[in-house]
């Protein structure tokens, strides 16, 4: 899962949400700087990694992605999945349901920019005003979060390809992905009670 869902999967829980949203900007020990709810989302972004890369459907999406994006394919599901839960009416059930978790994402991580590692901080303005998390139910949201990642992959020389096995393999990744976001939402909410009770 990428940013949206990482987002979708705090629950509305500020400290879950900023945990999730800075685990990959913190390194090591450095985790350990931060209080011990914010420590909580660092562990659950962990914990959903392993349960999206040990997936079923996560297995069987990256093998469509790994042929055109290679060691890469992994992160272009991730993005893939964005896509589909931005575009999920079953768990965006009203027009600005979406806007309202952009809007609670982007405030959450505003109010907290002191505490923010350099590199989210450098990205936050731009993740805003560009309103990736809403964006990411067009194509073309997509298809810049991709490039995002190209631009920063030695060995992946363009979007264009994995982008294109999106659209045409919808109709195989919809199913997957309607699974898998009912199990990990499922996961997480067994996850947060154990941790919680």
């Amino acid at each position: 899962m990428n940013y949206l869902g990482h987002a979708y999967l705090s629950f509305y829980h500020p400290s879950l949400c900023l945990g999730n949203l800075m685990n990959d900007f913190v390194r090591g020990k450095q985790q350990y700087q931060y209080s011990p709810a914010i420590q909580q989302g660092f562990a659950l972004h962990r914990a959903i990694d392993i349960f999206t890369d040990e997936h079923a459907s996560t297995k069987a999406a990256k093998a469509l992605f790994t042929p055109v994006a290679g060691r890469y394919a992994g992160v272009m599901m991730d993005i893939v999945y964005d896509y589909f839960l931005a575009n999920d009416t079953q768990v965006f059930t009203t027009e600005n349901s979406l806007e309202k978790l952009a809007e609670f994402t982007y405030q959450t991580l505003q109010s907290n920019e002191p505490i923010l590692p350099t590199t989210l901080q450098k990205m936050l303005p731009y993740m805003v005003k560009e309103n990736w998390l809403v964006n990411y139910q067009h194509t073309w949201g997509i298809q810049k979060s991709m490039q995002n990642i190209v631009r920063r992959a030695s060995q992946l020389p363009s979007a264009e390809p994995s982008l294109q096995c999106m659209l045409q393999n919808q109709a195989v990744l919809l199913p997957l992905y309607k699974t898998f976001i009912a199990d990990v939402s499922a996961f997480v909410k067994q996850y947060l009670q154990k941790e919680w009770h």
